[in-house]
């Protein structure tokens, strides 16, 4: 973690590493596979309302 960052960036960096240690996959909005992993974030994701940090997509596949 970078020094000197706000409580929004620390957040963002503690819930990051906790999702990648649940075997979440991160990727940028030009290269989405929706079925990378059980949970995928999308980053800086436009939507109608503004820019999102982060969308989040949760695999509904049956794991064995």
């Amino acid at each position: 973690m970078k020094p000197n960052q706000n409580p929004e960036q620390i957040a963002t960096y503690h819930i990051g590493h906790q999702l990648r240690a649940c075997s979440w996959v991160f990727q940028t909005k030009s290269k989405i596979n929706r079925f990378a992993g059980i949970g995928v974030a999308i980053l800086e994701c436009q939507n109608d309302i503004s820019l999102a940090d982060e969308s989040m997509c949760i695999s509904t596949h049956n794991f064995a």
